[in-house]
């Protein structure tokens, strides 16, 4: 699994209540992998959604998506505080 994260958007997601969505992208990968994955964020200041985690998946097994959590989360050093609806 490989991933890309940008400082400015890590630090976007370690705000209070912070709203994530997946999304997941199967037709329009590169050929080494069989997923991409998205995470979208609502930006309060700004009132937009920001895309603000990619992450290029080598396989579309169920634990898989666990992993991805755990990486941005490990990534956001455990700061993120999820609203929940």
């Amino acid at each position: 699994m490989k991933y890309l994260f940008m400082l400015v958007l890590l630090n976007m997601l370690k705000q209070r209540q912070t709203s994530l969505f997946g999304d997941g992208i199967f037709r329009c990968v590169p050929s080494k992998f069989k997923q991409w994955m998205v995470f979208p964020t609502y930006d309060r200041p700004t009132k937009s959604f920001i895309q603000s985690i990619f992450i290029f998946c080598t396989s579309i097994k169920y634990d898989m998506y666990f992993q991805a959590t755990r990486l941005f989360l490990d990534a956001t050093d455990q700061a993120m505080q999820p609203q929940y609806s």
